[in-house]
């Protein structure tokens, strides 16, 4: 039997983060909680082509050697999430079709200590690299904000309208 009261942590880092358009599939028909800003503690590649995606280096030792520069912790939120909008998350990203749901250690911001490192939670990876070269990052970290992206939406679209 299924426990209702299981609880899942995601790390957003683009438009599921608060005041983002696509905020409300986690808050609307569930219960998400932001726990707060965070960031990855290992290294990813983040490209943002109107809204962002991460990507993990990739094993082929050409384009591995090229995109070593543009790897960052990349800067989000942490949420507490029910099933109900784990699954709308799922289905926003398209879970197995353009993205993998992996479990990574996060640092959650003003959290202290050996627990900041211990905080596990769920990141969408993009299945296939897009076209382009990824996000410098600055200081180590990598960050979407809307305002500085090439293709940013004009309105409140989501991701899952769009497609359409």
């Amino acid at each position: 039997m299924e426990n209702a009261s299981e609880r899942y942590n995601v790390f957003v880092y683009g438009t599921l983060k608060d005041g983002y358009w696509n905020n409300r599939v986690m808050t609307e028909g569930g219960d998400a909680r932001k726990v707060g800003d965070a960031y990855t503690a290992a290294r990813y590649l983040l490209y943002s082509a109107g809204i962002p995606y991460v990507a993990r280096l990739p094993e082929v030792p050409g384009p591995r050697r090229l995109l070593w520069p543009f790897l960052g912790q990349i800067l989000g939120e942490v949420w507490s999430i029910d099933k109900r909008s784990l699954e709308a998350c799922d289905g926003l990203e398209g879970n197995g079709r353009y993205y993998n749901r992996e479990e990574v250690p996060v640092i959650i911001l003003g959290v202290e200590g050996p627990r900041a490192f211990a905080q596990e939670a769920w990141l969408y990876f993009i299945m296939r690299l897009p076209d382009g070269l990824p996000v410098r990052p600055v200081d180590g970290l990598l960050e979407w904000d809307r305002n500085k992206s090439r293709h940013a939406p004009d309105d409140e679209t989501s991701y899952e309208e769009e497609e359409a």
